[in-house]
């Protein structure tokens, strides 16, 4: 499990998760991360108010646990 802090997201206010009793979405909220060119399922997303930090929580794809280089992908709706 990973958690990355972002800033610049906009939207609702709010914390979107992945629904129970389901395999992990690959896109949550819009946003998609990829780890190391690897799709990570999503945990969680949170859009902050405005001025605090974002949080994406997100499964690490099992064959990219060495070395991690996460990208996410925010659409420009959600960013400033």
């Amino acid at each position: 499990m990973a958690s990355i802090f972002v800033s610049g997201l906009t939207g609702k206010p709010g914390i979107t998760v992945a629904p129970p009793l389901s395999l992990l979405p690959s896109e949550l909220a819009g946003i998609t991360v990829t780890v190391n060119g690897a799709m990570a399922p999503l945990l969680a997303v949170a859009i902050p108010s405005q001025g605090q930090n974002g949080q994406i929580n997100i499964q690490v794809p099992l064959r990219e646990t060495r070395l991690c280089s996460p990208m996410a992908r925010i659409p420009e709706e959600l960013s400033r």
